[in-house]
């Protein structure tokens, strides 16, 4: 169970209901190829049917779920190879939206930053990787708009999405993975914000993708 949405506005109520869908498919708690019933879902939180539908739209736009005509709304079956095709298109992007936020970053961006690669370690510590999909995104998506550049912040929204959701929820994930690795990654990443290392955007990207040269 999702559970009831609390009173609110009808705009609030269609906010709540994408966060919520958001989280729980973030969190693991559908599973790949699986049907999502709007009526079952508005039962549920005890709303109306518009608000679902609308939410599964803007999650279907979003590439979180499939829509198909006369059928419905599905979880999608996301493969290695669709991963992979992911990490090509999100590769020049962020290396582009790192360069940005070096030339934009303050010390106050830097330290709610370490406070993001924390919340990160923490959430392994406490699940593994499967457990982190939530404090990456956040993390990658702040040094998204810092960039400056809202068009290319929401490209890397709609394409790294489905990425951080389903790389946990379906344990997609990389067998390498250690604590000190995922540590490493977004260090890079801050310490090239910060000046502190000769390596190019491109360079932490490539490390942090596990690209290789």
């Amino acid at each position: 169970m999702l559970g009831a949405l609390p009173p609110a506005r009808p705009a609030a109520i269609r906010r709540n209901v994408l966060d919520i869908l958001r989280y729980a498919l973030i969190d693991g708690r559908f599973h790949p190829d699986q049907e999502i019933s709007d009526s079952a879902l508005a039962a549920e939180f005890q709303v109306s049917r518009g608000p679902v539908r609308e939410a599964l739209f803007i999650l279907a736009e979003e590439g979180l779920i499939r829509h198909e005509h006369n059928r419905g709304f599905r979880i999608p079956k996301l493969t290695r190879e669709d991963l992979g095709q992911i990490v090509t298109v999100r590769q020049p992007l962020e290396t582009v939206a790192l360069e940005d936020a070096r030339r934009a970053v303050t010390p106050a961006d830097l330290a709610r930053l370490a406070d993001k690669q924390r919340a990160i370690d923490e959430a392994y510590a406490a699940g593994g990787i499967a457990n982190c999909a939530r404090a990456e995104f956040d993390f990658h998506q702040e040094i998204w708009d810092l960039s400056g550049n809202p068009w290319l912040a929401a490209a890397l929204k709609r394409v790294c999405r489905p990425y951080f959701t389903y790389v946990s929820a379906f344990h997609l994930e990389r067998k390498d993975m250690t604590a000190e690795l995922l540590h490493n990654q977004h260090e890079m990443y801050l310490r090239y914000l910060g000046g502190a290392i000769p390596e190019t955007a491109a360079d932490c990207v490539r490390y942090h993708l596990n690209l290789g040269e």
